[in-house]
């Protein structure tokens, strides 16, 4: 079983197996099982795009957190077709991938975010409520499949 890691050096995001491994970009050597597993969060599609390319500064939730930091970003298998609306009217001049390129970004973690607080209120018109996780330093990683799970998870890889 794979967990999903950061390398101490470079910052990549990876998938290792635990025990000592080589980073994939740097090649430096660690020890996996001195590093804490990333959170991801599950996001459905197109919301996950919006806040890996820099639109989507916020994310809303029914529940609070206290938690602050790296997460990963993970785009469950359904697609919100209301939210395609939303953002293609909010965003006219940005050319927004096909629900069939979308397809391709779906059943695993797409990127990796950080979470800067948890509001009530906020002036971003992404914020919905009742509650908003405040986002910042949003990238697209390529897809590493695995299934998603409600609130926080550790991504299990096979």
């Amino acid at each position: 079983m794979k967990t999903i890691i950061k390398c101490p050096n470079c910052t990549k995001v990876q998938a290792v197996k635990p025990g000592m491994v080589n980073c994939s970009t740097c090649n430096f050597r660690f020890n996996t099982e001195s590093r804490q597993p990333l959170r991801a969060l599950s996001i459905q599609q197109p919301w996950a795009w919006a806040i890996l390319n820099g639109l989507k500064d916020i994310e809303n939730r029914k529940w609070t957190t206290t938690f602050t930091g790296q997460i990963l970003i993970h785009a469950g298998q359904k697609f919100d077709n209301e939210g395609l609306k939303f953002i293609k009217d909010m965003n006219p001049d940005i050319e927004i991938p096909t629900e069939k390129e979308f397809k391709k970004m779906m059943g695993g973690i797409v990127g990796k975010a950080v979470i800067t607080g948890c509001v009530e209120e906020s002036d971003s018109p992404w914020f919905f409520g009742p509650f908003g996780f405040t986002l910042a330093n949003a990238k697209a990683i390529d897809l590493i499949p695995c299934k998603g799970q409600l609130k926080f998870f550790t991504p299990k890889i096979d």
